[in-house]
């Protein structure tokens, strides 16, 4: 309290006020690279690594054109027809909050061909083979 010379007395209060800065997070999603598989009978499978940010926990799910293939940052996909496949990962925060990022996986069918079928009473033979596939193609 302080009084005046006056006499009037007054009550001086001290307000204080503190502001709080409450950090956002933005919500995104990254798919990765786009890839290119050449599909075989023992490669038909894309590793899909995802990332994102926002308020935890986040929750990862995948689609391939429009349709659920799974929840979980990274997963093994199968893809089993050739041309391009558009993979999104939608990342949603604690909020609710989503983002989401598109990857175009690329497949390529490859077929080998081994020839004709030969007899031989030599021991010399000539083998002859192709392939098709996006390039470059190895053979063994």
């Amino acid at each position: 309290m302080k009084i005046f010379s006056n006499g009037i007395k007054a009550i001086l209060l001290l307000i204080g006020i503190v502001v709080f800065t409450v950090p956002t997070f933005a919500t995104t999603a990254d798919a990765g690279v786009d890839k290119v598989l050449n599909i075989t009978l023992s490669n038909r499978a894309v590793y899909l690594q995802g990332t994102g940010t926002g308020v935890e926990p986040l929750s990862y799910k995948w689609y391939e054109d429009g349709k659920f293939i799974g929840p979980g940052a990274n997963r093994w996909y199968v893809i089993t027809e050739s041309g391009e496949h558009n993979i999104t990962l939608v990342v949603t925060d604690a909020n609710g909050t989503t983002a989401t990022d598109t990857m175009v996986v690329t497949v390529n069918k490859v077929t080998a061909n081994a020839g004709e079928d030969q007899e031989s009473n030599s021991t010399l033979v000539h083998l002859s083979g192709s392939g098709t596939g996006k390039a470059p193609l190895k053979y063994k």
